[in-house]
């Protein structure tokens, strides 16, 4: 299988060449060339402190894993050519200023080199020390060379390098070139263009350090090596900023993610438990649906002879006393709340198909309303426009709705109050608050009409609102919690709904919106 090398390697290639020759060339046409300039040249090693440093931290802000592990041993390298290069910056040309950046070519190279040999323990505790201990060791002989002048070896003699100088040199572009050769054989099995750069940025540390043999201090090769340096460092310092925008963005992007998951996971766990509650309440009303067929009947007979009972003692102590009349009166109201009660029992449990027909919204609510007792402290307020449409809907299992829905909103207003029964047509051509059916309007663009019941109590609060349909759930002295669960079914089995509005202090609004009657053609409103 042939090998095709990819254009990044190919570039790398290129690149490295081209500085090769570029170097060559400078050795041979301008070897007499000097430009002794110290505050430039402290301006170009301090860029290099400045690149260096902020690469290394941008690579040690990366979460390391198997993947990016090499970044510590990247780090430390950068940490150490950085701040040897600061000190070879501050001190003047001489001894020393070759020392220290000798020193940071040997280190630099050396802690590339050494990639080789820790990229299986890269993701052990102990590499991720490295930088710090990079830094110690060059801020430690960087002070002991500043303190104490001529403890380094002779580097430099009447202004050409000695040996030792041209010895470190060459041996740290060597290491240079063994950290660029780890690159590339990375980029072979990773494919990652990030390594393309880190070689380049070695190979060019690398050839300057081999060439370092064929300089001289300021001259044109010397100053040549000098400025691509700085060039790599800030080529590599805006990749490694890439790199850190890169993984900023995966990090988002992957707490984005988890969020979502964590609100995918919230909100399964909300409809299980919902499910679980859902089939908890079948399972009472199923119990209690049984319980409520055999036991209603049971009960109403006797509660009926009671009845008569109270009514024929009624009847009999016509001259008794007051106390004995209030008494017997107390005793009809409670066998009437307990036939209501087992009237609801009854209904819940077999609840009847509906037997629809034509009827007026006008109709219902007067019938309803008639059927409750509206205390005088009570302000009875009725909005029914006399043009809305005919309902289609079983008129005496909606009388029970709306019925309920009126005695509740007495029985939420002990201290008097106002009772608001309005209706409403709802529909695709005409917005909810707007009541009755206007001139002109086509019929066709209404589907439903709303008939609400609002108080002027105390209100339901939010967590007594989650639970208004439960059955055998209740806020009152007296009942067992099936007057809105009756209610509900009786309103979806004529093809309605029930909706509820409420506020703390202001009252509440019980609606039920109820299908129109259909009928062929004409915009003509049916309604008395």
């Amino acid at each position: 299988m042939n090998y095709v090398v990819p254009n990044s390697v190919k570039v790398f290639i290129l690149a490295s060449v081209f500085t090769v020759a570029a170097s060559i060339f400078l050795i041979h046409t301008l070897p007499e060339w000097k430009l002794v300039q110290i505050p430039l040249h402290s301006v170009v090693e301090t860029l290099g402190l400045f690149a260096g440093l902020s690469g290394a931290i941008l690579l040690l802000l990366q979460k390391h894993d198997k993947q990016t592990s090499h970044y510590v041993g990247i780090s430390a390298a950068l940490v150490c050519m950085g701040l040897l290069d600061g000190f070879h910056a501050a001190v003047p040309a001489g001894n020393a200023f070759v020392w220290l950046h000798s020193m940071a070519v040997l280190s630099g190279g050396f802690l590339f080199a050494i990639l080789w040999f820790t990229r299986h323990k890269a993701h052990t505790s102990k590499i991720h020390v490295m930088p710090v201990f990079a830094a110690v060791a060059a801020t430690g002989i960087g002070t002991l060379t500043v303190l104490l002048p001529g403890i380094e070896p002779l580097m430099l003699r009447e202004g050409i390098f000695t040996p030792w100088a041209v010895s470190i040199n060459v041996l740290g572009g060597l290491l240079f070139i063994a950290g660029a050769i780890y690159f590339l054989v990375r980029n072979h099995s990773t494919q990652k263009k990030e390594d393309i750069f880190f070689a380049f940025f070695c190979s060019l540390n690398g050839f300057a350090g081999l060439f370092f043999w064929f300089s001289e201090v300021w001259n044109a090769q010397w100053w040549f090596w000098h400025v691509l340096r700085v060039l790599a460092y800030f080529i590599l310092l805006g990749h490694i900023f890439i790199i850190f925008r890169r993984t900023e963005m995966e990090l988002l992007e992957t707490r984005e993610l988890n969020v979502g998951l964590e609100q995918k996971v919230a909100e399964r766990t909300r409809a299980l438990i919902e499910a679980q509650q859902e089939l908890v309440r079948k399972e009472k009303l199923a119990i209690l649906g049984q319980l409520s067929g055999s036991v209603g009947h049971e009960l109403r007979n006797p509660l009926g002879v009671m009845s008569n009972a109270v009514y024929f003692l009624k009847m009999v102590l016509a001259d008794a006393d007051e106390i004995t009349k209030e008494y017997l009166e107390i005793i009809r109201k409670e066998i009437d709340n307990s036939l209501r009660i087992i009237t609801d029992l009854l209904d819940f449990a077999r609840t009847r198909p509906p037997q629809t027909k034509a009827v007026t919204v006008r109709e219902l609510t007067d019938e309803s309303l008639g059927r409750c007792a509206i205390p005088d402290n009570v302000d009875l307020l009725t909005e029914i426009p006399d043009n809305l449409p005919l309902l289609r809907v079983d008129p005496l299992q909606m009388g029970q709705v709306l019925t309920n829905f009126i005695t509740n909103a007495v029985q939420a207003m002990p201290k008097g109050g106002e009772l608001r029964v309005a209706a409403q047509l709802v529909g695709t051509g005409l917005a909810p608050a707007q009541a009755g059916c206007p001139q002109g309007a086509p019929l066709q663009d209404f589907i439903a009409i709303a008939i609400s019941v609002t108080d002027t109590g105390e209100g339901i609060t939010p967590e007594n609102m989650k639970k208004l349909f439960q059955p055998l759930f209740t806020t009152k002295a007296k009942g067992i919690g099936l007057g809105l669960v009756l209610c509900r079914n009786l309103a979806e089995a004529n093809g309605g709904r029930i909706e509820v509005e409420s506020r703390i202090g202001e009252g509440t609004t019980f609606a039920v919106t109820l299908p129109i009657r259909e009928r062929p053609g004409g915009n003509e409103p049916q309604g008395g």
